[in-house]
């Protein structure tokens, strides 16, 4: 894998807008029109068998875990255990998730991908990592290709997630009020319509739980059945009407179950029953569990197990944090190996690796000249030699 510097498009930020992409510059700076990544043929085929392994395990474990009841760590209630139970009985005899994706440390195609977390509940960037990069691709590079299924297999699996659904059902598509949540949000609702479901976007806070009539509904009193959300599960267990959401029929997507995927307590457990393998990281729920077992092992990150977009992040070396992230999150922590990320250009990319059920559908890569990849961080478009 390298990075290559090219010629910015003179009418790149109208193109990705003309694709609802309007946050290509949030912050001053995000979509990078002016270098990209390439990679070769063999490195995408050692990427992709990586995601397969990881999925792979991470069902097992994930099976392992909720029907045992043995949730170590994970600082779920009793309640969020019970929906968590549920929506996993559920996905025996209907499609109930959608996607995923894996965040890597990958350098060359001499070293094995390492598993950084799993973006398994809200992950984003899937609209830049789908059809504006795609859109880049012809462009500039029409004679290469892209490792990019993304949008083509959402449709698929949308499609597979209404077998079971009543004909042309609409499904609402709710976020927070941030240009990125919304963007994204909207473009998964366009790809369900394609997938012939009517779709309504609204805001988190327009949903509204009627004592009355004992049913979700939208700001305009229509009842809400099915909702796609970027919202995590662990911030809808705090809502006064979580009693609500359990007991009343509204299906969430992504479900339940999906929060012990993301949940980076998994990390851990992935290590202690797949320990050594190429893929993973040595992971912990105390630093000095690295000094009795992992002895050669001088440099590690401890992560919240809720945090998300790199917040509340601290490389750890010799005992001393060498580099930290800020942010709003607290409580439990896990302590994970450290791997560097590819460093090219003084910029540090960790590799994106996207899930659509059990396919693996694409990459995205974002880059900083920090260690520690946050929400601020940039996206760079690739394409894949010969």
């Amino acid at each position: 894998m390298k990075i290559n510097k090219i010629p910015a498009r003179p009418d790149w930020q109208k193109k990705c807008e003309a694709l609802g992409f309007y946050y290509h510059s949030i912050d001053g700076k995000y979509w990078c029109d002016e270098y990209c990544y390439e990679l070769s043929v063999r490195e995408v085929e050692i990427l992709k068998k990586a995601g397969q392994e990881l999925h792979a395990m991470y069902m097992e474990m994930a099976r392992e875990i909720i029907e045992s009841g043995d949730y170590l760590n994970f600082n779920f209630s009793d309640k969020l255990k019970q929906d968590i139970e549920t929506s996993w009985a559920d996905s025996r005899d209907t499609v109930n998730s959608l996607y995923g994706r894996f965040d890597l440390s990958y350098e060359n195609e001499n070293k094995a991908p390492k598993l950084l977390e799993y973006n398994a509940d809200t992950p984003t960037t899937f609209l830049e990592s789908s059809i504006i990069q795609a859109q880049w691709l012809s462009d500039v590079f029409p004679q290469y290709q892209q490792f990019n299924t993304l949008a083509p297999d959402l449709i698929e699996r949308w499609r597979a997630w209404g077998r079971d659904k009543p004909i042309a059902q609409k499904v609402y598509f709710a976020s927070l009020k941030f240009p990125d949540d919304e963007a994204n949000t909207i473009f998964m609702m366009d790809l369900c319509m394609q997938a012939g479901f009517q779709g309504e976007f609204i805001h988190i806070d327009e949903i509204r739980y009627s004592e009355e009539q004992k049913i979700f509904t939208d700001s305009k009193g229509e009842t809400i059945n099915y909702c796609y959300k970027l919202y995590p599960w662990e911030w809808i267990a705090q809502e006064e009407d979580f009693e609500n959401i359990r007991n009343h029929n509204i299906t969430f997507i992504e479900p339940a179950w999906k929060l012990v995927l993301s949940n980076k307590a998994m990390l851990v457990h992935l290590w202690k029953k797949y320990k050594n393998h190429p893929n993973l990281l040595a992971a912990h729920f105390t630093s000095e569990e690295f000094k009795t077992e992992e002895r050669n092992i001088n440099t590690i990150v401890k992560k919240q197990i809720f945090s998300r977009e790199g917040w509340n992040i601290q490389i750890i070396e010799s005992g001393k944090v060498v580099e930290e992230s800020l942010g709003m999150y607290s409580g439990p922590s896990i302590y994970q190996e450290y791997a560097p990320v590819a460093h090219l250009n003084e910029r540090w990319t960790p590799t994106g690796l996207w899930m659509v059920g059990d396919k693996v559908s694409g990459l995205g890569f974002r880059d900083d000249y920090k260690k520690i990849t946050t929400d601020t961080s940039w996206f760079a478009p690739h394409y894949v030699r010969e």
